[in-house]
């Protein structure tokens, strides 16, 4: 008869799995779905990035100090596998981009052409580029919040893997208090990554003051790029406020890849 503990152990060893991901036994306690320890996990553990990883985010920060010059980009946050710190070397550096209100489509294009100016942005379905930058998510600094609907073991970890490598004004801490929900499902992570957080803020306020100007141009930025795209949209999700640029259900594959394993790992 498995204890409580043995069975989270199950399940997040299960999950890790479908990543191709080992977990060192720090790594293990940290990540443990629905399983709270009595004191704090150390989250130095997972500050270190392997040798791909820090290599494709040393290529990015070669843009870094240009966007830093963008008042309207409020933070920059490495997702998928480099965040994971399991790259390999054909694999895209996913980014999110989070934005002051307003003023995503005008982003956009900016990083988009700094991408191509450095031979790093992605081609277009059929004619993809191995190690590209993928700016696959664009939010706004008022839509962190993931809803309800979306409130589950995937996403949970999405969001305590994903690595702010900017963050102008205190986004990360924004980020955390705004999907508390998932301290329910990873409470050691969420816990360790509070923690070390409170050692590195910013005072820096948060900007969501956009003109009129501003505004109108984005509006009209949405409306030419949604334009061009709207053919070929599959499975993305694009709204004047948000882009999530994901044309594969990966949290559909993943879930149903982890319920088998953990049967046959049961049986």
């Amino acid at each position: 008869m498995f204890s409580l503990l043995q069975k989270r152990i199950l399940l997040t060893r299960a999950y890790c799995r479908q990543f191709n991901y080992a977990l060192t036994p720090e790594e293990l306690k940290l990540r443990l779905i629905d399983f709270k320890f009595s004191s704090p996990i150390s989250f130095k553990s997972l500050s270190i990035y392997q040798d791909l990883a820090l290599k494709k985010i040393t290529e990015f920060r070669q843009i870094l100090f240009l966007i830093k010059k963008i008042p309207w980009i409020q933070a920059v946050v490495v997702t998928g596998s480099v965040a994971m710190n399991n790259a390999k070397s054909s694999d895209d550096l996913d980014l999110l981009v989070i934005c002051q209100p307003n003023t995503l489509w005008l982003v956009r294009p900016i990083l988009l052409f700094l991408a191509f100016l450095l031979g790093k942005k992605r081609g277009k379905r059929g004619n993809h580029k191995d190690n590209s930058w993928c700016f696959n998510i664009f939010l706004e600094i008022d839509g962190l919040k993931i809803p309800n609907s979306g409130r589950n073991i995937f996403n949970a970890y999405e969001l305590m893997q994903a690595k702010f490598i900017y963050d102008r004004s205190r986004v990360e801490a924004k980020w955390l208090q705004d999907n508390k929900w998932v301290e329910r499902v990873l409470p050691n992570y969420y816990v360790a990554r509070c923690v070390k957080l409170t050692h590195s803020y910013t005072n820096q306020p948060i900007n969501r003051s956009t003109n009129k100007l501003i505004c109108w141009l984005n509006h009209l930025a949405f409306y030419l790029q949604y334009n061009y795209m709207k053919a070929s949209i599959t499975r993305e999700k694009v709204s004047l406020h948000a882009a999530w640029f994901h044309p594969r259900d990966t949290r559909k594959m993943v879930m149903e890849r982890w319920r088998k394993s953990v049967k046959n790992l049961a049986s």
